[in-house]
């Protein structure tokens, strides 16, 4: 969840997916895409601590609002 070895690519690609289609662990969000981009700030911050998080959350904001 952290992204790999491309850190931001790799979350922007959860938070594509969470907003698309809903997280897999059955999280009750609210269907919105700052919902999603908080939920994969959660789950890679428990899972790699709140230094990994690279996201550009501004930025993918923008892309998934303009879809």
């Amino acid at each position: 969840m952290g992204g790999g070895a491309d850190a931001p690519m790799g979350q922007e690609m959860f938070v594509r997916k969470i907003d698309l289609e809903g997280c897999c662990c059955d999280a009750p969000l609210a269907r919105t895409s700052q919902a999603a981009i908080d939920h994969v700030h959660e789950l890679v911050t428990a899972m790699d601590g709140p230094e990994r998080w690279q996201l550009d959350e501004a930025q993918v904001m923008e892309h998934l609002t303009a879809a």
